[in-house]
């Protein structure tokens, strides 16, 4: 479920960013502001996320599932998550200070194509070893 919402909410947040930088929809300060909150919070949600696998769920699956399962693709993903996540928030902040929208649709873009990629991959791959 978790996946979901990280997902649907990014894909609102890439949207609605490049509607705002294709002049679609407007932002008055306010409204630029909450938009930056909302992005930091969706950012600190996916750090915790994948942060959490690193260190208590891949742990338990390893000793687990042994060699069925190999999670270096997986724990790659999230070592290149926090340079994009901080780069997703530095551009919400630029645009809640007044900067274009440009900025923060294309980091939501590489954002939400990497976790759209990575949680179809772990989902994949890391379920059916749970299951059984």
């Amino acid at each position: 479920m978790i996946h979901r919402a990280m997902r649907n909410d990014l894909h609102r947040l890439r949207a609605l960013a490049e509607d705002l930088d294709a002049g679609r929809r407007r932002a008055d300060p306010a409204r630029a502001a909450a938009v930056a909150r909302y992005t930091e919070d969706v950012c600190a949600a996916i750090h915790h996320h994948h942060t959490s696998e690193d260190e208590v769920v891949w742990p338990v699956i390893e000793r687990s599932a042994g060699a069925a399962v190999d999670l270096t693709d997986l724990s790659d993903d999230h070592s290149e998550l926090d340079p994009l996540l901080a780069r997703v928030r530095v551009t919400a902040q630029a645009f809640a200070g007044g900067g274009g929208a440009g900025d923060l649709a294309a980091a939501l873009r590489m954002l939400s194509e990497l976790i759209d990629e990575h949680i179809e991959e772990e989902e994949c791959r890391i379920f059916p070893v749970i299951e059984t």
